[in-house]
């Protein structure tokens, strides 16, 4: 598999999730760690700075998650823990999104997790590359542009423009 790389640290620091969010996060038997986790829907009942030196990309979190079947998983590294919106719009086109505009950069040098395997997100908007913690912030950043560029002249632009079309309501 091969990912966008950046040869150097993104403009963005990792984002920090707070008691109550709702969030996907993976699940495995903490007995048995090398099996391979899934990913389930919970919140996030408690946040706390791990140990871990920061590689450029912010803090270390740890989350302890109760999840929606009643499993609770303390101490859960955030690389494997994702806001639930962007969980899901991940998810889309199973799991093979065709994000316009944007795309997902990893730093795969990294000593940090998060910026290895989860990455950051980079929209190009008005010719200038944009960072973003969040693929739900890139993706909004990206359509917000494209709706009020004076090329597509707001309320005429198509669904199939935008990234989020439900979240833009015709009048």
């Amino acid at each position: 598999m091969s990912f966008p790389t950046s040869t150097t640290k993104a403009p963005i620091t990792k984002p920090k999730l707070t008691v109550g969010d709702r969030v996907w996060a993976v699940w495995w038997d903490i007995d048995d760690v090398d099996e391979k986790g899934q990913y389930y829907p919970g919140v996030v009942e408690a946040v706390y700075e791990g140990n871990e030196p920061d590689h450029g990309y912010g803090a270390l979190y740890l989350y302890d998650i109760d999840y929606d079947d009643g499993d609770y998983l303390p101490g859960l590294e955030d690389c494997y823990v994702f806001p639930e919106n962007d969980y899901l719009l991940s998810r889309r086109n199973k799991g093979k999104p065709n994000w316009i505009g944007v795309k997902n950069v990893y730093d795969t040098d990294s000593k940090d997790l998060f910026a290895k395997y989860v990455g950051w997100w980079e929209a190009t908007i008005g010719g200038e590359v944009q960072s973003f913690a969040l693929l739900s912030e890139a993706l909004r950043a990206y359509d917000v542009f494209v709706v009020s560029s004076n090329e597509k002249k707001g309320i005429q632009t198509k669904p199939h423009e935008l990234n989020i079309p439900q979240e833009w309501n015709e009048e």
